[in-house]
């Protein structure tokens, strides 16, 4: 005996989470398709994030069919969309940089840079690569010439204008930018950019340079060494040799050892980095503040070996030679100028070059 389903037609109310499951059929037409059966409609229940709407059905009545339960509906995930790191200007990968040469140009750590770029700074950067800036970095300039490690100031300044000036300083014995800018409670960084320089450009005694607006007066130095005692002659008729003391240095950035590491990857040639990572295993630790009587930091270069040609190259005095990039680069000068690894040798340490 069949059954009459005339009746007037009407219109479920369909609240969020519901499905058809108890009082649908299935849609015989349209496999795989459900539809509520409402006297002579037919509305088909359209998944829409996670709820439902009903659609008029263009199919007809068929009665006579046994209810049966409608297949299980899973709805559909909703989705979310991450928050994005702050960056607030990019920049694009040139020939020679790192991340540690391209914060030293932007007046911020390379370890800021590349957490702002969820990696770190044994991550490798590719030319062409485009990163962000994290907060407080200035825009770098172009990567300085790693032959000479000194930018071309004249073409930097055709590209981009120095900030304005504030005051002016006349650098002292012992000076650096990191030194100047730690007591003039600015950053390396723009300091440098405000004279049209970098902090890898070098600084001469009595050279006068402009401080950014808003930097302090900076006090006189107080990161130099004693007067090595004068020599004296001892009972042999022999001198006694120059030694160093007093030496001091206050770090604007404490580097950690996996930096110093990179570091030391930027600045070497590949096929050295293993043995200068050797050397200051060996040497200093990675203490970038050791020395001894002759030596100082990282790669414990002998301040009375090569202090004529240091001068020339801005490191007026040992306790520049503190700073951690500033000691691997006048290393591998060290390196260069011998030809070998002889001023690190050891007797049963000396490979050939």
């Amino acid at each position: 005996m069949s059954r009459d389903f005339n009746v007037a037609p009407f219109e479920p109310a369909i609240s969020p989470g519901d499905t058809p499951a108890r009082s649908a059929i299935p849609n015989h037409e349209s496999p795989g398709c459900t539809v509520y059966f409402c006297g002579h409609s037919r509305l088909v229940a359209t998944e829409v994030v996670g709820a439902f709407v009903t659609t008029p059905s263009s199919s007809t009545d068929s009665p006579g069919i046994a209810p049966t339960s409608a297949p299980e509906t899973t709805l559909a995930p909703t989705t979310s969309v991450a928050a994005s790191r702050l960056c607030p200007q990019k920049y694009t990968v040139q020939p020679g940089d790192s991340w540690f040469g391209i914060a030293e140009r932007a007046g911020v750590s390379p370890g800021l840079i590349a957490g702002s770029n969820g990696v770190t700074t044994q991550a490798s950067l590719m030319v062409g690569q485009e990163i962000c800036l994290p907060p407080g970095a200035v825009t770098p300039t172009a990567p300085p010439d790693e032959a000479s490690g000194v930018q071309d100031v004249a073409a930097q300044g055709e590209t981009s204008a120095a900030p304005a000036c504030g005051l002016d300083y006349v650098v002292q014995a012992g000076d650096s930018w990191f030194g100047i800018a730690g007591r003039a409670d600015v950053k390396a960084g723009p300091l440098a950019a405000a004279n049209g320089m970098t902090i890898r450009s070098s600084l001469k005694i009595g050279q006068t340079i402009c401080l950014p607006v808003g930097a302090k007066r900076p006090t006189p130095t107080t990161s130099t060494t004693q007067a090595p005692a004068p020599a004296t002659t001892g009972s042999s008729g022999g001198s006694s040799r120059p030694t160093l003391t007093g030496l001091t240095y206050n770090p604007v950035y404490v580097h950690s050892r996996s930096e110093l590491e990179q570091m030391i990857r930027d600045v070497w040639p590949d096929e050295l980095e293993e043995q200068a990572l050797y050397v200051v295993q060996r040497e200093s630790r990675y203490n970038t503040t050791s020395y001894n009587w002759c030596c100082v930091g990282l790669f414990q270069v002998n301040w009375w070996s090569h202090r004529s040609w240091l001068q020339g190259a801005g490191v007026s005095e040992p306790s520049q030679l503190m700073d951690p990039l500033t000691n691997v680069r006048m290393a591998l000068v060290v390196w260069q100028r011998s030809g070998s690894w002889r001023p690190w040798c050891t007797a049963s340490w000396c490979p050939e070059p």
